[in-house]
């Protein structure tokens, strides 16, 4: 047989750790990041837009997917459920 399969995990504290090329190339970028979301979004307006609504759903507990790997089938459709009832609301 092969060799065995190594899982990786974010939660490992190695794979957090970056390469220090890596790391300063990321921080060296040759164009305006904030330009460029503002292109991705279709202007600045909607990109304050979808923070907006991204900060409105991620503090409201109902649209959590924290625990989803650890709830059973019948658990993620109601929680589905649930998150379905607060966005009509």
């Amino acid at each position: 047989m092969g060799s065995p399969v190594h899982r990786v995990s974010l939660g490992d504290t190695w794979s957090r750790q970056m390469h220090p090329d890596m790391e300063s190339e990321r921080y060296m970028q040759s164009f305006d990041v904030e330009r460029l979301t503002n292109i991705l979004d279709g202007g600045a307006q909607n990109t304050a837009l979808r923070r907006k609504v991204e900060s409105i759903i991620h503090s409201y507990p109902e649209f959590s997917r924290k625990d989803n790997y650890f709830m059973t089938q019948n658990e993620r459709y109601k929680a589905a459920m649930r998150r379905a009832f607060h966005i009509r609301l």
